[in-house]
């Protein structure tokens, strides 16, 4: 295998993984707003009669908070994941230009 297919190859295996962090990031935000909405049916039902106050109430809890930091952890992997892939397109362009000064080279000097 040359090292063009190593990079192709390389793209093809975080694509994926890069689909599927995406797909979690989307879960963990709607899981989130799910836990806040039903927070904050609880906390009207609890008494809280203004909707500021049910919101406070509702983001003080701990369900809300660990909603909030499975969306955080999903959205890091999900940077983590791209930066990698941004490191194989650098690394792509880098062996590319390597391999246009070659040829350029070859011609010039007639190897």
């Amino acid at each position: 295998m040359n090292q063009e297919e190593n990079f192709h190859q390389m793209l093809r295996d975080i694509i994926p993984k890069i689909q599927e962090a995406r797909i979690n990031v989307l879960k963990s935000e709607a899981n989130l707003k799910k836990v806040f909405w039903i927070q904050l049916c609880q906390a009207k039902d609890d008494g809280e009669r203004s909707y500021n106050a049910q919101k406070s109430k509702a983001e003080a809890t701990e369900d809300y908070y660990k909603a909030s930091m499975n969306v955080a952890v999903a959205k890091a992997n999900l940077d983590a994941l791209q930066t990698e892939k941004s490191a194989v397109d650098m690394q792509f362009e880098e062996w590319r230009t390597k391999m246009a000064n070659l040829r350029v080279e070859r011609s010039r000097y007639g190897a």
